[in-house]
């Protein structure tokens, strides 16, 4: 015969760190509300992530470079080696523009 546990109290995860999105405690980054809507009264994000206003929303982003592939660190148009995509003829560059 097996016996079932029951717990006191229900048990409860204890975040260590902050959202990297909000810089709030209680959630991990990849369920952050921030990524859905962004409240109207909030004007910055975590590091390595953007507002972007899309379809009447506001929401977060992160920062991603195409060109040198890293992560939460620049975009295409600030990649430090743009100058070197550049010389090489790297084929992303070649993308229509976005307009402003």
């Amino acid at each position: 015969m097996s016996r079932a546990f029951t717990a006191e109290k229900p048990f409860r995860f204890q975040f260590k760190h902050p959202c990297v999105v909000c810089n709030v405690f209680g959630h991990w980054s990849d369920k952050c509300p921030y990524l859905k809507r962004i409240p109207e009264n909030v004007t910055e994000v975590g590091k390595g992530y953007r507002i972007l206003d899309g379809r009447g929303l506001r929401y977060a982003d992160m920062m991603c470079c195409l060109l040198c592939g890293k992560f939460r660190d620049h975009e295409d148009e600030d990649c430090p080696d743009l100058s070197k995509f550049i010389a090489e003829g790297h084929p992303l560059l070649n993308r229509v523009p976005r307009s402003p």
